[in-house]
């Protein structure tokens, strides 16, 4: 029994030396145990992924700040005036992207890429317009790549406007229509249009569409988003 008793003691003894050398040796050499070995392979591992996420998030905002250097306000007044003042397509195009589009929704008309929309605002928008056309401003809201303008589009219709009103002759008839751009800048350019205009209360002005027999209005729309848009001010 003395004999097992004095064989466990060294065995203990031996034992708790290991174990105070292979602490001394992970000290000295951090990494060279197994097991401290195989818990930092997945962190060398991921950090180049951690570092890739760091890059395309500063990428990202590279991209946003190329936009948000740039008064898009200026960029949308500038394309607008070469639209319906200068009505120069060259001009307008200088403003948009090499690859935009615009969509008028209410029609389904438009232009999308860049060939197309040349071909849109040469033969359907720019220059073809009535010209007593006018464009009230009612409000507009500017975000980090965006820009959201309210309008009432006014003119008489003495010309055929087909990306409105496809086949439909001109009525003599006087419009004042709201009308809503969004339009999505990228680096500092317009990258497309979204437009949209009540297509029944265009019906309605110039007589296409009966108001006691449908649940429409023509211009009281425009009046009274303008009385509410002088109200607010």
């Amino acid at each position: 029994m003395k004999t097992n008793i004095k064989n466990m003691t060294g065995f203990a003894l031996t034992h708790a030396a290991v174990i105070v050398v292979l602490m001394m040796v992970g000290a000295m050499a951090p990494g060279c145990v197994s097991g401290q070995a195989h818990e930092s392979g997945p962190e060398t591992t991921a950090r180049p992924n951690m570092h890739s996420e760091n890059m395309e998030s500063k990428d990202v905002a590279m991209t946003d700040s190329r936009s948000e250097d740039v008064d898009l306000g200026a960029v949308v007044e500038a394309h607008m005036e070469h639209e319906f003042v200068d009505r120069d397509v060259d001009a307008t195009m200088l403003t948009m992207t090499d690859d935009p589009y615009v969509f008028n929704v209410p029609m389904l008309t438009g232009g999308f890429g860049a060939e197309s929309v040349r071909r849109f605002y040469t033969k359907e928008f720019v220059g073809k317009m009535p010209a007593d056309v006018k464009v009230t401003p009612i409000s507009r809201t500017v975000g980090k790549d965006r820009v959201v303008d309210e309008l009432v589009l006014s003119f008489t219709h003495d010309v055929q406007l087909d990306f409105m009103l496809p086949g439909v002759p001109p009525t003599g008839k006087y419009v004042e229509l709201p009308y809503v751009v969004v339009m999505k800048f990228e680096n500092g350019k317009i990258a497309h249009e979204h437009i949209y205009w009540d297509q029944a209360s265009l019906l309605v002005q110039v007589g296409l569409l009966d108001p006691t027999l449908v649940p429409a209005v023509g211009a009281d729309q425009a009046h009274r988003l303008v009385e509410l848009a002088d109200w607010a001010r």
